[in-house]
This record gives C-alpha cells, structure tokens and sequence, in this order.
C-alpha cells in the first residue's frame, strides 16, 4: 500500500508540472511580453505548488480522505465536504494529466504527414560544439576583451587627468609638474614617440614634439576608423553536454500547395527565423548559416521574427546578415523580442542593407505572369495585420498569397484571408525537448500543437521552424534549423529540381 501511494503522489507532482507547463504555454501566447509572463507564471507556480504540498500533508496525516469519499471521512476530515471534493479533483487531475499528455503526443507523432509533403530530407549542416568545447575560441575572446578593457580604463584615467590639467591651466595655475603633463597626455591615445607631429589612433589628440604642454585638445568621431561592435563571449550553456545550440541542420521540403500557379512551379524559399542575436552565440555560426544559405540558391529569403534581443547587437546582426543573396531579395518580419532592441533601430538596419520590410504590409511583384503577394503578420505584439487584395480585384490574375507571421497562432488568421503558405518561428521548436515524444512547452495559446513542423488545414499550408538561436542557448532533442522549401504546382506533375550545394 505504502508503494502504490508513493507511486500516486509521485504521478500527482509530476501531474501538477505538467499542468502549469500547459498553462505558460497559454500565457505566453496572450501576447505578454517574455518579462511579464515569467513574472506572472513563476507567481502562478508558486502559489499552485502551495496546494499539491498541502493536499500531499494532509493525505499524510490522515486529515483528507483520498480518492474515496464516505460519511465517516468527511466527518473526520477539516477541510469538510466541499474542500475533500476540491482536493480531490484536483488530484485526479494531477493523476491524468502526465498519461494525457504522453498519449497524446504519441497519436500526434504517429498521424499521418499532410498530404501536401511530397518530399522531405534532414540533414546536418555543421556542428561548432567541438571546436567551441575545446576552449581555446573562449580563451583567446576572455583575453582579448580583457586587454581591451584595461587599454580602456588606462585611457580614460589619463583622459581625465589630462582635462584637469587644463581647466588649471586655463584658469591661470601653472602645472606643478610639466614633465608629467605631457606623459599623461601621451598616456591617453597610446602615443608613439617620433619626431615632428605626433597623433594618437584613437582619441584625436595632436602634439607637437619639445612642447610640454598641448595647445589644443580635439574630439571628434572618426566613423572610418572607428572600433568594431564590441563581441561577448560565448555563452557558457554552450558548453553543456548533449547542448545542440551549434549543432545546425537543414531540412529541405517538397510541397505540393493547392492553388499555386504553374507558373510558379519550382520556386524555392529559404526561411531563417529566430535568429536572436545577443552576443551569446559566436558570429562563425551565424556567418556559416548565411553562407549555406547563399549555396542554396534561393528565389527567396524570409526572416520570420526575433532577429536582434539587444540594441548594441545591431550592428553585429547588420554585418553578418548583409551577405544574404535571393533571385527576389530578402523579406523580413519582427518578433516580440526585437522590442528590445527598439523595433525602429531593427527595421532600419534591415532595410539599409537591401532587405524588404513587409511587417504589417503586403509587399506585391508580379512573376512570370503571376501576382505574388507577400505579407508580414506580427500580431499579437505589433500591429496592424495585413490587408491581402480580395480575388476580385486582382483582374482574374493568377497570385500565390505568401504570409510571413512570427507565431504559429496565426494560422487560423491566415484560414481565414485565404491564405496558400505561411512560415512562422516563435517556438523553438520547444527548444527542450523529450526523445521522439517532442517538446515539453512552447510559447503558443495552443500549447505544443503547433511547436514544429508541417500543417495542412484547407486552404492553408504553414510550415513553423525551429529556428536558428535563442535567448538562452540551450537545446536538447532540437537542433537549429535552415529550413528550404521547394514549391510545386499540382497541375505540374514536375518534380522538383535538385538542390545545388557547391
């Protein structure tokens, strides 16, 4: 008896886990912020975490009939007819929920694929882990941003030594220490001694060589040779065993969407999604995906959300994105977590750099004869939606409607305006995820239905990725992704041509 009561508080803990799981996935799909949510669901955790502990002491003591309910007991009971029958269901609860959620992701994975998958291929791009894990690339960043750092607070002392020594001189008191002043001056740029003028690399301080004092003092920003964007480290959690933070793959799909035109038979999108720059990821596993990406030989690039966490990154995310080729160009979208960075200082950059801004807008070419319509969906955090032309007005012309959206929650949006493809990120995929069972949580008001992969529901196809990086690098079971997707008309019959990877 003692054993099969250990097993059922043991179910019941991992019951209340679960549970509260499901309901962060829920809160986080509301549209709350990463702050706001963590807040209120550690809130949540810790107040429900009072309840399991309390019926678990009870049942313990004798207090709180379990399960089975008889005068006798709710007569002994504190907590009376109401409270046992409270305390009750919510353990039965807590008993179904973990077998509910097992099985339920077994007859997920065991479903059939949509009928639109005609082909399908995963493989592994590359894998930075074991370069990283040796420690030397973390060695030799610790010491460069050391030295840097003391270079730094060596110039500034000497700066501010050097602005005392004038406001003194100004105001008519004579350096007690001329010889002084001038190593201190020298001190601040990191001068070299030669003849005639000296000028420092950095600060812009000119002197003039036998003078012991400096006639002028100038500042200015030199944008030409100005200091790159500083570079942090890696994160530690990279290092972690079984981590696949580094370990990228490419998944390469053949779909056969109802209603694309002919014409469009064999176009080829590339999707990058969550790329989450903010400095916690190395730069050469970013640079290795844009390059695979460019071998590729996309039609088309789309980034679906949550590209840059912190404004200083910026620009890391500008340079290293630059390089991104596509027949059609590159089209991006924001996520929740580019408010941090300032969604205007993101889209900026973006644009500078030749991507095309379609958050909240539908962006309109003609193909071959065919309208293509390209539309930016970043609800619920920004907005407005975006307002796709109706049939009627497009002149009988064929079109394919294509809808970038950060969160899977779309979708049933994208039903609804008629949607032929929609590509969305968000998840992670679940970033934490059990062995063929699949992820744990994911930030979606639909729970992990929507986490990863292909859906089909008439007359919309989506595809959601598991995306590129995170906030935090940790995953397990779940790869980072650069998904390929090749378009294929059903009227065609043609396969699709293969992918050329030089």
């Amino acid at each position: 008896m003692t054993t099969v009561l250990i097993f059922l508080l043991v179910l019941a803990v991992l019951g209340h886990l679960t549970i509260w799981a499901a309901l962060w996935n829920r809160l986080h799909g509301f549209g709350l912020s990463f702050g706001i949510c963590s807040w209120i669901t550690a809130l949540l955790v810790a107040v429900g975490a009072v309840v399991p502990t309390t019926l678990v002491i009870l049942i313990l003591e004798g207090e709180l009939p379990l399960l089975f309910l008889t005068q006798s007991d709710i007569e002994h009971s504190q907590v009376g007819l109401y409270g046992a029958l409270a305390a009750n269901a919510y353990i039965g609860a807590c008993l179904l929920a973990l077998p509910f959620a097992i099985g339920w992701r077994i007859w997920r994975n065991l479903r059939q694929p949509p009928r639109v998958l005609k082909a399908s291929a995963n493989e592994l791009l590359f894998d930075l882990a074991p370069a990283l894990k040796s420690r030397q690339g973390l060695r030799a960043r610790a010491r460069a941003g050391a030295i840097q750092f003391l270079a730094l607070v060596r110039r500034r002392k000497a700066l501010s030594r050097t602005t005392s020594r004038r406001k003194a001189a100004q105001q008519g008191i004579a350096p007690s220490n001329p010889e002084q002043l001038s190593g201190d001056a020298s001190a601040a740029g990191g001068v070299e001694q030669h003849t005639g003028t000296l000028q420092t690399g950095c600060s812009g301080i000119r002197l003039e060589a036998g003078q012991t004092k400096i006639s002028e003092v100038v500042f200015h920003k030199n944008t030409s040779k100005s200091p790159p964007p500083r570079r942090h480290p890696p994160s530690n959690l990279l290092l972690l065993p079984g981590n696949e933070s580094l370990a990228c793959q490419r998944v390469d799909l053949a779909l056969s969407l109802p209603g694309l035109p002919p014409a469009l038979n064999g176009l080829r999108i590339v999707q990058l999604t969550d790329l989450h720059f903010v400095g916690r990821i190395p730069d050469e596993f970013y640079e290795l995906v844009v390059e695979h990406s460019n071998r590729l030989e996309p039609d088309m690039v789309v980034i679906t959300g949550d590209i840059v966490d912190r404004a200083e990154c910026i620009p890391q995310a500008q340079k290293i994105l630059a390089p991104l080729q596509a027949k059609l160009g590159v089209f991006f979208i924001l996520g929740n977590h580019d408010l941090r960075a300032g969604v205007q200082n993101v889209r900026t950059a973006l644009t500078e750099i030749g991507f095309k801004d379609v958050g909240g807008k539908v962006e309109q070419f003609t193909l071959n004869g065919t309208a293509v319509l390209v539309g930016g969906n970043e609800l619920p955090w920004l907005g407005p939606a975006p307002s796709y032309p109706r049939d009627d007005s497009l002149d009988q012309t064929p079109n394919f409607r294509l809808l970038l959206a950060h969160t899977p929650d779309q979708f049933y949006w994208a039903i609804r305006n008629k949607i032929h493809l929609m590509l969305a990120g968000h998840t992670h995929g679940g970033q934490a995820c059990l062995p063929w069972l699949g992820p744990i949580i994911a930030p979606s008001a639909y729970g992990i239905r929507y986490a990863q992969g292909l859906y089909y529901k008439p007359p919309t196809t989506m595809y959601v990725s598991r995306g590129i990086g995170g906030e935090f690098p940790l995953r397990y079971f779940c790869p980072p992704e650069l998904t390929c997707l090749t378009l294929l008309s059903e009227t065609s019959g043609s396969e699709p041509r293969p992918i050329r990877v030089c």
